[in-house]
């Protein structure tokens, strides 16, 4: 019963990542859930794979970056979201000039609530977190890419606005630090009212970006 969503990334050492959601138990709206990251320090070719974390607490394979958190259950839409898909968001890189250095994103939320995107960093291979690089309400679809110049970039769709004016908006954020953000709007349509798209699941369950060189390239 862990979640559907899986995201993986490998380094060029052979460290390979992993993450997770690992369901804790059903609660009213959904279900808590720890967000999980594990390692491989040879690329997936430890036997058996994937022992190289361990986390402090459960000593179980596997870091709990945020452990029973709330998360939405992933059978539909919810009018808090724009009626979009409402599935729990995941998404993992690591910089290409650190292997230690990774970046995770998840969200946590119950249905009929406001949803909450997270961006962290861990800087010791996935053993210890860092708190919140970035907190994003209403948001969903988040993807980060790191480019070869170790500068971070943080893509992510936002529902704005109340009422009969909420807008769907895709930003983009980046950092050189991680504490230091700018913020590019790519897109702004109407979620509700005139010119709206009609329907559930407007912009879809997910995105993707990828840094090449120093360069971004993203889709949404």
């Amino acid at each position: 019963r862990d979640n559907y969503q899986v995201r993986t990334i490998g380094a060029a050492d052979g460290r390979t990542y992993a993450a997770f959601y690992r369901r804790r138990g059903a609660i009213a709206g959904g279900y808590n859930a720890d967000v999980v990251v594990v390692r491989d320090n040879a690329g997936g070719t430890t036997v058996p794979p994937f022992q190289n974390l361990v986390d402090t607490v459960t000593l179980l394979s596997g870091q709990n970056v945020v452990a029973s958190t709330p998360v939405s259950d992933t059978f539909g839409s919810d009018a808090t979201l724009g009626n979009d898909w409402w599935g729990g968001d995941l998404y993992l890189t690591v910089d290409p000039t650190v292997s230690s250095r990774v970046y995770i994103s998840y969200s946590n939320s119950l249905a009929a609530s406001p949803r909450t995107l997270h961006l962290r960093r861990a800087t010791t291979s996935g053993q210890t977190w860092d708190p919140d690089l970035l907190t994003i309400p209403s948001a969903k679809n988040a993807a980060i890419a790191v480019n070869s110049e170790g500068k971070i970039a943080y893509l992510y769709q936002q529902l704005t606005g109340t009422g009969a004016n909420i807008r769907w908006e895709t930003h983009l954020r980046r950092s050189t630090n991680g504490t230091t953000w700018d913020d590019l709007l790519l897109a702004d349509f109407p979620a509700a009212g005139p010119g709206a798209p009609t329907g559930n699941r407007i912009i879809g369950d997910y995105l993707n970006m990828v840094a090449v060189g120093k360069d971004f390239y993203g889709t949404f």
